[in-house]
């Protein structure tokens, strides 16, 4: 009883002392501890503002009164009416699609006053930065790198001119600079301080890691926050804070997690992304005098799957994954010339998957799979094996090897191959065993084609290009009009299979046995002879397009799929219709044309899809097909907001 007493006198007495101390102070600095007071008890609210087709968040930016949302490919969505419109107006003779080429790293100003942006300018192969208004108006160029294939595998030493791949990441608080990383290669980077005045840029900190996802400047402009991906790893990173003018780098967040700077809440202190202590979420870390005070506070969690978009004022805004473009398999009848109409998802889950490809055998389908890097808007590309008869699915990931693109099997069911990248510079095909799970680079390498004065594009990215089934020939598509076959035990010695009087920009299809190319140019259905380069053509189609019609994306339009015998190929056709009009269920109609000469046969119709790959025994489909759907979260109250 007596305690009980003695603490309620106690709580009274500080109470009556500190109403007291209140009274004594000026009434504006009594109306800011109780701010202060009111910002320490106030948990952040998050609330969800839409819901729709969005395809990435990195590189997208939130408007100062979060009302609209810019995309990465310069598109501004109103997040109250959910109308999407183009942010700048055409008629300016230095914007797209007078430039053709795309946009990354959209990124608004503190005032929301501009936008800068990359761009990278089929015109002179290349990344641009940009500046335009908000309202469209007073577009400008920064400034442009060289020519960008020369230099995306730079090895760190070699000098001269490069070509360098810009990540925007935002604005200095007094507009003037902009806060940018300048990847020259894989493993080189510069975090940099570009003034929007004239393009010169400062070098605030050299990395020579994988890094950083995210950036972001102090109120103040004084410290700079980066992350940086750890060595072997694509889900640890680390926060490290340093002085714009100059210092050493000061570790602020690590351990065995992924973090990532976000930004600054209104009472200065950094936010940063993490999955430590078994959640997602967002903690808070005090700073004072570009310094942390205190520890890691986590502000809200559970926010499973979060692809930050970033802070803007006092709001941190985030998108989840709702839907994503999946692998599908259905059945298919070229007896009865019939397809399907079950689709069956490989996957169960909201990451997206792509590039099926079945094993010679048919146990097997190989796939990648995309998903967003935890915490950050980079992706993590992964290589999936599943087997036909039932099983859980197979992630191969031999060791040093990451970034799988575009599978296909060699050697039965032993060897699968696909692009990859290994370390810092060195990338192309890699031949996993899959018994052994060891992996190498088989030719042509990087360095190769470097050597012979190639350009590794095609090699790179798997566009335009296809293996012979013994390895020893890469068919490339070149121009659009002609197939260069490479000896891949001489570089230097490559040769023009075929030329053609009109141009094509679909992938080359080579037969099971080798003998044969298939593909499309556009107007026409092509066969040609890996020996001999004769050609035949196999199937007309309209080649002139109404520009008041739209057409669906269907893959068998752009790549045709051979029989397991080579005797037949499977096609689509896709018919236009009016723009403002929706495509029906199954826009893309599948055909079958003898190889040999003949009338193509109507087998079915499929859904738009990106890929497809046809069963060795004929009788399973698989293709990608679905669209991207996400939502848009935003937390507000940040600490430090009134």
């Amino acid at each position: 009883m007596r305690s009980t007493i003695v603490t309620v006198f106690a709580l009274l007495t500080v109470g009556i002392l500190g109403s007291g101390l209140m009274a004594g102070r000026p009434a504006e600095t009594r109306e800011a501890i109780g701010h202060a007071a009111q910002a320490q008890k106030r948990q952040p609210v998050v609330h969800r503002v839409y819901e729709g087709r969005i395809e990435r968040f990195s590189g997208t930016s939130l408007s100062p009164d979060g009302r609209y949302f810019f995309t990465r490919t310069l598109g501004k969505l109103d997040l109250i009416t959910g109308e999407l419109g183009g942010v700048i107006r055409s008629g300016d003779d230095l914007l797209p699609p007078a430039t053709p080429g795309w946009s990354e790293s959209v990124r608004l100003s503190h005032d929301g006053s501009r936008i800068a942006y990359a761009w990278f300018s089929y015109s002179c192969d290349c990344y641009e930065i940009r500046i335009v208004e908000a309202d469209g108006s007073n577009h400008r160029l920064l400034m442009r790198g060289a020519p960008f294939r020369q230099a995306e595998f730079r090895q760190a030493g070699e000098g001269g001119e490069s070509g360098w791949y810009p990540d925007i990441h935002g604005w200095s608080p007094d507009g003037e600079s902009l806060l940018v990383t300048f990847w020259l290669s894989p493993n080189n980077t510069e975090i940099s301080l570009v003034s929007v005045t004239n393009g010169t840029r400062r070098v605030v900190r050299s990395t020579d890691g994988l890094g950083p996802n995210f950036a972001t400047l102090s109120p103040d402009g004084r410290i700079l926050a980066y992350d940086i991906v750890k060595e072997r790893s694509e889900t640890e990173s680390d926060v490290f804070v340093v002085p714009v003018n100059g210092g050493t780098p000061e570790l602020v967040a690590g351990g065995p997690s992924h973090d990532v700077p976000l930004g600054w809440a209104p009472d200065g202190s950094l936010l940063v992304y993490s999955d430590r202590a078994f959640t997602e979420g967002v903690w808070r870390l005090p700073f004072r005098d570009g310094h942390p005070d205190g520890e890691l506070e986590l502000l809200k969690g559970g926010l499973w799957g979060t692809q930050p978009v970033g802070v803007s004022g006092s709001r941190f805004a985030y998108g989840l994954r709702t839907q994503a473009r999946q692998v599908y398999l259905t059945s298919i009848d070229l007896e009865r010339n019939r397809i399907g109409t079950a689709y069956t998802p490989v996957e169960e889950t909201l990451r997206e998957s792509m590039s099926p490809a079945w094993s010679a055998d048919g146990r097997w389908l190989a796939y990648t799979t995309e998903e967003g890097a935890r915490g950050s808007g980079g992706r993590v590309n992964r290589l999936i094996v599943q087997p036909l008869a039932g099983g859980d699915p197979r992630e191969i990931a031999p060791e040093g090897f990451r970034g799988f693109q575009y599978p296909f099997w060699a050697d039965g069911d032993r060897t699968l191959i696909a692009l990859a990248r290994r370390g810092g510079s060195e990338g192309g095909w890699a031949a996993i065993d899959l018994e052994t799970g060891a992996a190498t680079i088989m030719g042509p390498r990087l360095d190769d084609l470097r050597a012979a004065g190639l350009d590794p594009m095609p090699f790179v990215r798997g566009l335009r290009g296809e293996f012979s089934p013994d390895l020893k020939t890469f068919y490339v598509r070149h121009a659009g009009s002609q197939i260069h076959a490479f000896d891949l035990t001489d570089l230097e010695h490559s040769r023009v299979l075929v030329s053609f009087d009109e141009q094509g920009s679909g992938q080359l299809s080579v037969s099971p046995s080798g003998d044969k190319i298939a593909l499309w140019t556009r107007s026409t259905l092509w066969v040609v002879d890996t020996r001999t380069g004769e050609k035949t053509a196999l199937h007309d189609r309209p080649s002139r397009r109404d520009p008041d019609l739209k057409s669906p994306f269907c893959a068998g339009a752009f790549v045709p799929q051979w029989t397991s015998k080579g005797r037949f190929l499977l096609f689509q056709l896709a018919e236009g219709i009016p723009r403002d009009a929706e495509f029906g269920p199954t826009p893309c109609k599948v055909y079958k044309i003898p190889v040999a000469g003949g009338e193509p046969v109507y087998i079915g119709a499929l859904p738009a899809h990106r890929t497809w790959a046809l069963h060795p025994d004929g009788t399973r489909l698989a293709l990608e097909y679905g669209e991207n759907r996400s939502e848009i979260w935003i937390m507000e109250d940040l600490p430090g907001s009134r």
